[in-house]
């Protein structure tokens, strides 16, 4: 019995060492609102099983509200964020995830908008930034998220 004790003891602290050095990184799945114009939007799957991530509309941004009831109907539960799989960083560095973004004040009548390369860094269990990159990788638009406490699924 006391063997056994021993053993637990010494295994012990390489485990809680262990799990200090493990990467703080929190679950992106989820619903998020964007600081800026409110929109809400739900980061999930893009296909059942799948690894890739999805940001579909489930609310319409402050600015929708101008459009025709038609646009606004045509933007709910629209991808605007695809193909968002985690990406390898240095140590130290923040986690991220790449893949794209739609420009949804881009779309034309048809239903077309600007496809950029994107970046969702996770900063905190509650708090992301989008980073939409042009020509080069340069960072053209940079967007906070904030995760919301109940689901938004409010999009009308």
């Amino acid at each position: 019995m006391g063997k056994t004790h021993l053993t637990v003891r010494r295994i012990t602290p390489f485990i809680i060492i262990g799990l200090l050095f493990v990467p703080a990184y929190a679950e992106p799945r989820g619903h998020w609102r964007f600081v800026d114009d409110g929109m809400g939007i739900e980061l999930r799957s893009c296909n059942m099983g799948a690894a890739t991530l999805c940001g579909v509309i489930t609310q319409l941004p402050r600015s929708a509200a101008a459009l025709p009831a038609e646009d606004r109907k045509a933007l709910c539960g629209l991808v605007v964020l695809g193909d968002m799989q985690p990406a390898k960083t240095k140590e130290g560095e923040l986690a991220r995830l790449d893949g794209w973004a739609d420009d949804i004040e881009s779309m034309t009548p048809g239903g077309k908008a600007r496809r950029y390369a994107a970046s969702v860094v996770v900063l905190s269990e509650n708090s992301a930034r989008l980073d939409v990159r042009g020509a080069f990788g340069i960072v053209i638009d940079r967007l906070q998220l904030m995760r919301a406490l109940t689901p938004i699924t409010d999009c009308k």
